[in-house]
């Protein structure tokens, strides 16, 4: 099977939790060899920053000398963005070769990637993999991994109609990740932070709260300090300090990787972490941010200053409303876009006193001046596949 006819199949492959759950799931996994036993993994759960710290944990890692698998969602492009080794995305070919190996009708297309990524690691003989949920934790297809360390960034209302609808209902899926006698390390507050810990306690596992290992000396560019060393890291936006002294906190815990003082600052002066603040062409600038919640939108807006343009597009059940609100002082102009996605939420005049224009490409054409994009990573994912940063 090749690689468009495997997309093709997998697209179609929707699990019934009524009728193919978790469990059913391990099962099959079982079936298959297990293969995510076979590689040390750093798993990585949270309603915000979980891609950003995979993404540092990995580049971190790769410094020190390591070989690393990363696997992380959703793509901004095309689907091989979700499984990397050592700075290389897994090829198409490889997709369809061991999609055809480990096919099953019951999985779901999420629920394969994760068994081709444990593959294509052990394919690789990674040293290491660092592995980002999808959406929460306990019942996540990842959670079949036992990892060196279990990392829950932080707990907010989000997914709500899947994981529960109060931050304490939402934090017990979160915790599903922490393993018994595995460390755990969380930047989580009150009240996610009081069930994370009991769930620590009920498996032995060692809570640690993400210290300051690096400080936030200037905004914009982001200025930080490490270990006496001032630097400029290659990302931006002061959210992701708190995602650094995660990634940090979780190697210091993770007792079987060293890393040193210079594996940190050039991992951090190498790190790209697409769809997060990220400039994709200059004057004008058009940044985008894959905020996709209205916790995002709080921890983006500490980070920004005021944009000539901000085009702003979201999926639908996200607090719209008070996404856009928080949003608006930092824009002239405010324009809401429709991403390409089923679940798309698509505004109306009625509603918003807000110009719209559905093509999201249209939609940034038309703007004027420096431009935000933000509010879905699909929407990122789509804008930045059709502007790219000059060379």
């Amino acid at each position: 099977m090749d690689y468009s006819e495997a997309v093709a199949e997998m697209k179609e492959d929707i699990s019934d939790p009524d009728e193919f759950g978790f469990e059913e799931y391990r099962k099959q996994v079982r079936e298959l060899g297990d293969p995510q036993h076979d590689i040390p993994v750093i798993h990585v759960a949270g309603t915000n920053g979980k891609g950003s710290t995979c993404n540092i944990l990995y580049q971190i890692l790769r410094e020190q000398g390591y070989s690393v698998g990363l696997f992380t969602g959703p793509h901004l492009g095309e689907l091989v963005e979700r499984i990397e080794v050592d700075g290389e995305l897994i090829e198409r070919q490889q997709i369809g070769e061991i999609y055809t190996e480990i096919r099953d009708e019951n999985f779901s297309m999420f629920e394969s990637l994760v068994i081709i990524a444990f593959k294509h690691f052990i394919n690789e003989e990674v040293d290491v993999a660092v592995i980002e949920t999808g959406c929460g934790g306990k019942r996540d297809a990842t959670n079949i991994v036992d990892p060196e360390v279990s990392v829950i960034t932080n707990v907010g209302l989000d997914h709500s109609h899947i994981l529960g609808e109060t931050v304490p209902e939402i934090a017990e899926e979160k915790a599903g990740i922490i393993k018994e006698e595995k460390p755990t390390v969380t930047q989580a507050e009150e009240p996610a932070l009081s069930r994370i810990r009991e769930k620590a306690e009920e498996t032995n596992s060692e809570l640690s709260e993400a210290e300051n290992h690096v400080e936030e000396i200037d905004q914009n560019p982001l200025k930080l300090k490490y270990g006496g060393e001032t630097f400029r890291p290659s990302i931006q936006g002061s959210y992701q300090v708190k995602n650094i002294n995660l990634a940090l906190e979780a190697l210091e815990q993770a007792e079987n990787f060293e890393v040193s003082h210079e594996s940190v600052l050039e991992g951090l002066a190498n790190l790209k972490v697409p769809g997060r603040m990220e400039k994709v062409s200059e004057d004008p600038d058009l940044v985008l941010d894959g905020a996709h919640n209205l916790e995002g939108v709080e921890m983006l807006v500490d980070s920004i200053e005021k944009f000539d343009t901000v085009v702003f597009g979201c999926m639908e059940k996200k607090p719209y409303r008070e996404m856009i609100e928080r949003l608006r002082p930092y824009a002239d102009r405010f324009v809401l876009t429709v991403p390409d996605k089923d679940h798309a939420w698509r505004p109306s005049e009625e509603d918003l006193d807000l110009k719209i224009v559905e093509d999201p490409v249209e939609a940034v054409e038309e703007a004027e001046g420096d431009t935000l994009v933000t509010g879905s990573l699909y929407l990122v994912g789509e804008i930045r596949q059709n502007f790219s940063r000059p060379q």
